[in-house]
């Protein structure tokens, strides 16, 4: 039996779509063409057994398996494609769908096009198709883009191409996991030690803070201090104090025109040299050097401190004014650090 792709009436039935003159693939002008454009999209109920092409695409195609098994060929290359399966096919692919022999195949797609395909990968780099994850990004943008392209309006045209935009470099680069949620707790005296090095990040003061000083402030001992460190964020105390103030630093590179001799002070570095050093072990880069890479849209690596404390969940105060030291009779300003020496932790 050979299926056709015209939505059937039931579960997850969505109406065939087609361009129209007021429909999200409106006939555009060169200055408002959209870069990708939606030709077709629905969803497809195969019975047991139906057989699909084979064809030759003109256009490029994901298709998304909700139910069933599938195998699918692709210019001879065989495909085996079960429930949460995405495939992405390209112009020119002769391709061929077996569905599953002993029960009915759901499956989403949608047709596209891309206005200037020379800014993508070559596309002997594409996969051609990938199982997607538990929590994945790729389907819940599928049900958007399906939702998009059955309730067509005059003005989508620019949404629905942002939207499978972001879904192809997803899909390309296997970025398919959404993040987690902000779960990580941290212990009582991580949280102490976390708000005293925030303190004196935002507020430095006039003397060196030391470890000693965060493992009070912390009320436990410097080593139990250390352990909690490296148990729960990977780095020590004085690590993670050096990196907050690199990404402090970074801040007000990107955002500010203050010179790095400024920022030094403002960020409670011993001098600019020191900075500088510090950001070359960050970032691979000077600070001048990070600006003009920021300010010129150049991708830069993330800060390690930025990553662990990403999902962590504590406590924090953090200042009205980044540049105003929050002072209460339990928690005084804590001092300024100094150059990192041989055998920090």
């Amino acid at each position: 039996m050979t299926g056709d792709r015209r939505p059937r009436p039931g579960w997850l039935d969505l109406p065939e779509w087609r361009p129209h003159k007021s429909g999200v693939t409106r006939r555009a002008t060169k200055r408002n063409a959209p870069a990708i454009v939606v030709t077709a999209a629905g969803v497809a109920v195969f019975p047991p057994r139906a057989t699909f092409g084979p064809r030759t695409l003109s256009d490029f195609e994901f298709v998304w398996i909700m139910e069933g098994n599938v195998v699918a060929h692709f210019d001879g290359q065989r495909v085996e494609a079960g429930p949460g399966t995405v495939i992405l096919a390209r112009p020119g692919m002769t391709d061929q769908y077996e569905w599953d022999r002993e029960r009915r195949t759901i499956h989403g797609y949608f047709h596209f096009t891309i206005a200037n395909q020379r800014r993508w990968p070559p596309f002997d780099r594409w996969p051609l198709a990938r199982t997607m994850p538990e929590d994945d990004v790729i389907r819940p943008l599928f049900r958007y883009v399906l939702k998009l392209t059955a309730e067509p309006s005059a003005c989508a045209a620019d949404h629905v191409a942002s939207v499978v935009e972001v879904m192809l470099g997803a899909f390309l680069r296997g970025s398919l996991a959404l993040a987690p949620e902000p779960i990580m707790t941290l212990p009582v005296a991580v949280e102490r030690a976390l708000q005293a090095i925030h303190d004196a990040v935002y507020a430095p003061g006039a003397e060196e803070i030391t470890l000693d000083a965060l493992a009070a402030r912390a009320c436990v001992t410097r080593q139990h201090l250390c352990r909690l460190f490296r148990q729960h964020l990977q780095l020590g105390p004085m690590e993670t104090l050096r990196l907050m103030r690199a990404q402090s630093a970074a801040t007000l590179l990107g955002r500010t025109t203050m010179s790095v001799k400024e920022i030094a002070e403002a960020t409670g570095f011993a001098n600019p040299f020191h900075l500088s050093r510090v950001f070359r072990q960050t970032y691979g880069l000077s600070p001048q050097q990070y600006r003009t890479a920021l300010w010129g849209g150049v991708p830069l690596p993330i800060n390690p401190v930025a990553e662990r404390l990403r999902f962590a969940v504590w406590s924090l105060r953090v200042p009205t004014n980044r540049m105003t030291s929050i002072t209460t009779p339990q928690n005084p300003p804590l001092p300024k650090t100094p150059a990192p020496k041989s055998g920090d932790r």
